[in-house]
């Protein structure tokens, strides 16, 4: 039997998945849109990492995997934007 609580927990982990493929597919086909969307996601990351070690205590492996998440997609996107955006 289908718990009713844990529906609105698989759908924003859908949407979370759905989004990284999105994001994935945007990048192969160089669209320029994918970049903003790439450096407001990792944004996104960053701020993850600080509101969840605020609010739920400080668990070094989430909030270094958040922050890692964040921080490598600024680095990469601030180093390949150029090279996507020439397709």
């Amino acid at each position: 039997m289908i718990d009713p609580v844990k529906i609105p927990h698989g759908l924003m982990f859908l949407a979370v998945c759905v989004f990284s493929w999105g994001y994935v597919f945007g990048i192969l086909m160089a669209r320029k849109e994918v970049v903003i969307l790439g450096f407001l996601a990792s944004a996104a990351w960053l701020i993850a990492a600080a509101v969840g070690a605020a609010r739920f205590g400080f668990d070094w492996r989430l909030t270094a995997l958040l922050v890692a998440l964040g921080a490598s997609g600024l680095i990469v996107l601030g180093l390949y934007r150029t090279r996507i955006l020439e397709h």
